[in-house]
């Protein structure tokens, strides 16, 4: 959300200013990036704007913007492509929506709209947690109700002028179009807004509706506002007025503003709730954690449908929607709801143990820093006492640290599964050497083997993972060295335990007639496998694209400005 509400004013000031058919090619190039750093936020808002714009240019039509410069547009529009080509190339290679399916969910819409009333939106209101606000009381008292009534009215005298230019009548529509789409269920006419929801093919992406739509309203009342107030002012200039009373009306507008926004000067929008600070043990253990020249994830217990409420004491308290484990444990943690099992066995903890076994979880954290309420049975299946106890009573499990806010306890080491299993047990021999090159890459030095290779590999299954064949003594790791080989064929990639990857490798049959395997005199093989995920490549490719492409495009730009300058 945040780059597209700062990005929206400068996005339309170019788009305003004709940057993106300008016959200098410089200007066109600063479209195209603040265009490509748009692309970078929330996509409904990045599809937002492009409507936005297209609106504006369609509210212009007779002046024929686009359709006259077509072919100055259509270089801006190849730009964009090009400096875009690292985010394009990998979506195509998915073959696929990046976003997922964007799903009917009436629950989020009645929530996201729920202070979304027309009166509220005519004051820019209507977050859907507004009342947790510190400054809540403030914002709905009657100076600051009267205060931003009073900035509307101001912002909408446009419509006394005579005749209203038609930029202003663009942005009076657009602020009563977005007005309209931001109050979703609130009356009048919600039955449109209904409509438009479960008839228009992926509307629902904006079912946040205040989030993405009153955007719109508050650009176009920050435009409409100057506007507004100059009409008045000329007309207030017919009348013999003195000049201070002509100055204290310029002046009202904006120590509106300030009295309106005064919890953002006088440091009262923040809530004390909302400022945090980590208790120093999350920093020893992600250290602890960092320390280890192992790969392997962590487990989060106790394991809750969703949310989560710590509580670190004197009111230093954290909330959200989802589990920080992962970012405090610098480490793939397993959080809320998503340890290979259903809501009813969250806490289970034969299930969770049997689970472990099919994951490269290396070590189990169990929180104690949980409210009461998060502490208590979820479901009715385990609590976090009932779950220490478990823990505690089962050898597999070795504490290694215990403080008020956590333990944590590391599986037996004979019981761990490496991120990347070879042989039936999972266990890592000797003969093998495994390296991770980086997130996508991962090289395995394979020697005297023969046979029916099992591979497991601990990441979601997914058919962009490949296996490669590559020579042992090649030592090297580069980005390049798998991108003209054909990879292992697809139909020994399988599913392995419930979510990984798995490929049963016929080392005989890869190596019999391949020089790239070093036969042994007992009649096994040497050899590297790589795994990679294909895609990134394309992530690559496209950066090298667009890296390239803005050095050209510079190139040109300089040369033509540097002629300009000569004639």
């Amino acid at each position: 959300y945040l780059y597209s509400y700062i990005l929206l004013p400068w996005i339309f000031l170019l788009f305003y200013k004709n940057f993106h058919i300008d016959n200098l090619l410089w200007k066109r190039i600063v479209f195209a990036l603040v265009f490509l750093l748009l692309l970078s936020g929330n996509p409904a808002n990045t599809i937002g704007i492009v409507v936005l714009l297209l609106f504006y240019d369609l509210f212009f039509k007779s002046e024929d913007r686009i359709i006259k410069n077509w072919k100055k547009f259509s270089i801006t529009l190849f730009l964009i492509l090009i400096f875009s080509s690292y985010i394009i190339l990998p979506t195509i290679g998915n073959s696929g929506n990046p976003y997922g399916q964007v799903a009917s969910n009436d629950a989020s819409i009645t929530f996201n709209s729920s202070n979304t009333s027309i009166s509220n939106l005519f004051r820019l209101k209507g977050h859907p947690a507004e009342d947790s606000y510190i400054f809540s009381q403030f914002i709905n008292s009657r100076k600051i109700i009267l205060a931003n009534f009073i900035i509307l009215f101001l912002a909408f005298a446009v419509l006394i002028k005579k005749r209203i230019s038609k930029l202003e009548l663009f942005l009076l529509a657009t602020f009563l179009l977005a007005l309209f789409l931001a109050k979703a269920e609130h009356p009048p006419l919600s039955i449109i807004n209904a409509a438009i929801y479960s008839k228009v093919p992926l509307f629902e992406m904006f079912r946040a509706s205040y989030y993405k739509f009153v955007i719109y309203c508050a650009f176009s009342l920050s435009l409409l506002l100057p506007l507004g107030i100059l009409a008045i002012f000329q007309r207030i200039s017919m009348i013999n007025f003195s000049r201070g009373t002509k100055l204290a009306f310029l002046m009202l507008p904006i120590l509106l503003i300030i009295l309106s926004a005064k919890p953002f000067f006088s440091g009262d929008v923040a809530n004390k709730a909302h400022k945090v600070t980590i208790p120093v043990e999350y920093d020893q253990i992600n250290k602890y954690f960092s320390g280890i020249n192992e790969d392997f994830s962590v487990l989060s217990l106790p394991q809750l449908p969703s949310g989560v409420s710590m509580n670190w004491g004197d009111g230093n308290t954290y909330g959200s929607g989802s589990s920080p484990d992962t970012f405090l444990l610098g480490r793939p943690t397993w959080t809320n709801n998503n340890f290979l099992t259903k809501n009813n066995q969250l806490n289970n903890f034969q299930q969770i143990k049997s689970n472990i076994a099919k994951t490269n979880t290396r070590y189990v954290l169990l929180h104690k820093d949980m409210t009461t309420s998060f502490l208590a049975d979820v479901d009715g299946k385990g609590s976090y006492k009932n779950l220490e106890a478990s823990i505690l009573a089962d050898s597999d499990f070795n504490l290694i640290e215990n403080n008020k806010y956590f333990s944590v306890f590391e599986i037996r080491k004979g019981d761990f599964i490496s991120h990347i299993s070879i042989s039936p047990d999972g266990s890592k021999a000797s003969n093998f050497e495994i390296k991770k090159n980086n997130l996508t890459k991962y090289s395995v030095v394979v020697r005297n083997v023969s046979g029916i290779l099992p591979v497991v590999f601990a990441e979601s299954f997914n058919k962009g993972w490949k296996v490669y064949l590559l020579d042992a003594s090649d030592t090297k790791s580069l980005p390049s060295d798998t991108w003209f080989k054909k990879p292992i064929a697809e139909t020994n990639h399988i599913l392995a335990n419930e979510y990984q990857n798995g490929w049963n490798i016929d080392v005989d049959g890869m190596c019999r007639d391949n020089s790239t395997c070093q036969k042994n005199s007992d009649g096994t093989y040497n050899f590297k496998l790589v795994i990679e995920f294909w895609p990134q490549r394309l992530f690559y490719l496209g950066l090298l694209t667009a890296i390239g492409g803005l050095m050209v495009a510079a190139f040109f730009a300089v040369i033509q400005v540097l002629k300009k300058k000569n004639r």
